[in-house]
C-alpha cells in the first residue's frame, strides 16, 4: 500500500529506489543479527522493502511497455521473480551445508555471508533507479485513491486482487514450508528441491510470455488458474488413496508441478 501511494505521489523510480534500499538494510541487518528475535525484526524490515517495491515496479513496467507488446513486457519483468529465486537456491546449494548450524554468538558463520550476498542485488537495483528517474515520464500524476473507478472496473480489480491472493497463497506461500515437506519425505536435500521449485515456474513463464498478447490476458489467466485448480484437486484425490509411505513425496512433487 505504501509503495503504491508513494509511487503515485513521488514517482515510480524514486519509490522503487527507497523500497530497495529498505530491503537492503533489512537484509544486512538480518546477516548481522545476534539473536533469532533480532533477525526476525530485520526480515520484517526487508519484507516491507520488497512489498513496497512491487506495486510501483509492475505499474512502471505496464507504463513503459507500449502497444501490442505490453503484456510481454510485464510478463518479462514478472518472470524475473523466478530468476531471483533460482539465484538464491543455487547460491545456497553452493555455499551452505545440509546440516548447517546457526550460531548467533559468532560473526564468522557462512550463513551470514550468504544472507549478506542475498541483500546485495537490492542495493544494486536501488542505485540503478536512483540514476534513472526519467523512467517516470509515463507515470500518472493522480493517485489511485483519487480515481473514481466505474462499478465494472471495481469488480474487475476485486477479481484481480483475489487472483493475486490465490497465486501467493497457493504457490509462494507454499515455499515457506517446502523444506519441512522435503525433510519429512526424505527425498533429498532442501537446496536441490529449492532449485527445482524455482525452475518449476519456467514453463509457465515462457508460455505466458508467448501467448499473453496472442490469446489475451483474460483467457491466459483463466486457463492458468483453471489448470492450477485441476492439479490441486488431483493432488487431494491422489493423497486420499495413496499409501502413507509416499504421501509426503507426492505432496512435494505436486508443489513442484
Amino acid at each position: 500500500v505504501g509503495g503504491g501511494l508513494l509511487g503515485d505521489a513521488k514517482g515510480r523510480a524514486r519509490s522503487i529506489c527507497l523500497a530497495m534500499l529498505l530491503a537492503f538494510v533489512g537484509g544486512v541487518g538480518a546477516a548481522l543479527s545476534g539473536s533469532v528475535g533480532t533477525m526476525a525484526c530485520w526480515r520484517v524490515v526487508a519484507g516491507a522493502g520488497v512489498g513496497g517495491a512491487t506495486p510501483p515496479l509492475f505499474a512502471l513496467a505496464s507504463e513503459l511497455s507500449n502497444g501490442p507488446a505490453r503484456g510481454r513486457g510485464v510478463a518479462f519483468v514478472a518472470s524475473h521473480w523466478m530468476v531471483g529465486s533460482l539465484f538464491a537456491a543455487v547460491l545456497a546449494k553452493a555455499t551452505l551445508s545440509t546440516n548447517i548450524e546457526v550460531d548467533f554468538s559468532s560473526y564468522d558463520g557462512v550463513w551470514r555471508r550468504y544472507a549478506f550476498i542475498c541483500a546485495l542485488p537490492s542495493l544494486g537495483v536501488a542505485v540503478l533507479f536512483c540514476f534513472r528517474r526519467n523512467l517516470d515520464r509515463g507515470s500518472s500524476s493522480r493517485s489511485a485513491m483519487e480515481l473514481d473507478f466505474p462499478p465494472a472496473e471495481k469488480r474487475l480489480l476485486a477479481i484481480m486482487a483475489c487472483t493475486f491472493f490465490g497465486l501467493y497463497f497457493g504457490y509462494y506461500g507454499l515455499s515457506t514450508w517446502i523444506a519441512v515437506l522435503v525433510d519429512s519425505a526424505g527425498i533429498g536435500d532442501a537446496y536441490t528441491v529449492a532449485i527445482y521449485y524455482a525452475l518449476a515456474t519456467l514453463p509457465g513463464n515462457v508460455v505466458g510470455f508467448l501467448l499473453i498478447d496472442r490469446i489475451g490476458r483474460r483467457r491466459l489467466l483463466a486457463g492458468a488458474m483453471g489448470l492450477s485448480a485441476c492439479f490441486g484437486v488431483l493432488l487431494v484425490a491422489t493423497l486420499a488413496v495413496a499409501p502413507d509411505s509416499i504421501r509426503s513425496t507426492l505432496a512435494v512433487a505436486a508443489a513442484l508441478l
